[in-house]
């Protein structure tokens, strides 16, 4: 290990450490501290992604984010309820990006602008909402599986303004068909998984076992997950859409999954998923924001992401939550950092936005970190004073309700 790894790892540990305290007591989710730590190191220091080594640690955290928020999702919720949520839930990722393009393109900007503004992403809601120990409340479960549908919505737009960055119609034409079977491949791996846990559930009780030594439970999750990133990145998709569908497959197969669940967040936030963050902020340069071109491209940003969420409010009224929770949660889904991000570095990658305004999303994507969660949390409270509000339980393993 060459010294500048050791100094990366050492200034890494010590902000990873020190990030969520010093959050804590400004007030503000520790992902958006995190996020802010990296743009102050790369603001004193330069940036720390130069040693590699940032960058494979982020990347493992961003993918076990997106694992865990899929296997978060209570499908037993959604079937035991019926098709409507599901429904809404695509429909609020649709309408999202659907309105936000169609708003930047009277505006006079590029779509793929607009695909950035409406994207939706479950990572800081996810963070926000286990902070405060909401995420299995009924605004919580609403948030992941709406949230979590429109978030699939939104890897899907990403592949698409990716696919129709391909010169020719046959590249064209052969990404789409590697998206087609990597859904037909995803889907049978979950029959597979399922009919196995239905008929031999005992092999499969190790995996939730809290007594298991070995951690197989844990493995075998994080075996899955990077399967499916692999998977994908050799498909030519995106990663993190591999890593959203093994983790929404594996919390589909088993159902009582609070200690595995536990496990896998303790390795998320407590190692890997600092580093994402911190390395998001790394990407941002504070001083540019600071010039009168930057700013009004930030403001216009800021306002046309929260606006499609908000508008989206009355879509999760359709679902029971009454308005201040419908629209608490909409605000909590107005903190699309992750993808946001995404959208800005595929964006410049493909020559699509320019530096500016790939530098805007993400500085829209921590001013709405900062200020969403805050305003949803606020609600929340207010709801839960009132007694609107109670948390769901979680449910047996396919043994149990064979």
């Amino acid at each position: 290990m060459t010294d500048s790894q050791t100094t990366t790892l050492l200034v890494l540990a010590l902000g990873a450490f020190a990030a969520p305290l010093v959050s804590r007591r400004l007030g503000v989710p520790a992902v958006v501290g995190e996020t802010l730590l990296g743009a102050l190191i790369a603001a004193l220091a330069g940036p720390l992604a130069n040693t590699g080594l940032p960058n494979a640690l982020g990347f493992l955290g961003f993918a076990l984010l997106m694992f865990t928020a899929g296997a978060e999702i209570d499908f037993e919720r959604i079937e035991r309820g019926s098709k409507q949520m599901v429904i809404v839930g695509i429909l609020f990722g649709a309408f999202s990006i659907a309105s936000a393009v169609a708003l930047a393109t009277t505006l006079g900007t590029a779509p793929i602008v607009g695909v950035g503004y409406g994207v939706t992403s479950i990572a800081l809601a996810v963070a926000a909402l286990q902070e405060i120990d909401l995420l299995s409340s009924t605004v919580g479960q609403a948030v992941l599986v709406v949230g979590g549908l429109g978030e699939s919505v939104s890897l899907l737009a990403l592949t698409a303004m990716n696919l129709a960055s391909k010169g020719e119609g046959s590249a064209r034409f052969e990404q789409v068909l590697k998206l087609v079977g990597a859904l037909l491949l995803a889907y049978m791996i979950l029959l597979a998984l399922r009919s196995l846990v239905w008929w031999y559930p005992e092999h499969f009780e190790r995996m939730v076992d809290t007594r298991e030594p070995t951690e197989v439970g844990v493995r075998a999750a994080l075996a899955l997950m990077l399967a499916f990133v692999a998977a994908a990145a050799q498909l030519g998709l995106e990663p993190i859409l591999g890593a959203f569908l093994a983790g929404a497959i594996f919390g589909f197969v088993f159902r009582a999954t609070e200690p595995l669940s536990g496990k896998l967040n303790t390795v998320g936030y407590g190692f890997l998923i600092p580093y994402f963050f911190i390395g998001v902020g790394q990407e941002l340069d504070l001083r540019s924001l600071l010039t009168p071109t930057m700013v009004s491209l930030v403001g216009q940003a800021l306002a046309l992401t929260v606006l499609v969420k908000v508008c989206g409010t009355p879509l999760l009224r359709l679902i029971g939550l009454p308005w201040r929770e419908a629209l608490s949660g909409a605000l909590f889904l107005g903190a699309p950092l992750t993808l946001q991000v995404a959208v800005a570095r595929l964006g410049e990658d493909l020559d699509l936005l320019g530096h500016d305004q790939a530098m805007a999303l993400v500085f829209c994507s921590v001013l709405a970190g900062l200020s969403m969660p805050a305003l949803g949390r606020r609600l929340l409270r207010r709801s839960r004073a009132e007694g609107q509000d109670a948390p769901l339980g979680r449910f047996p393993l396919a043994k149990d309700i064979r």
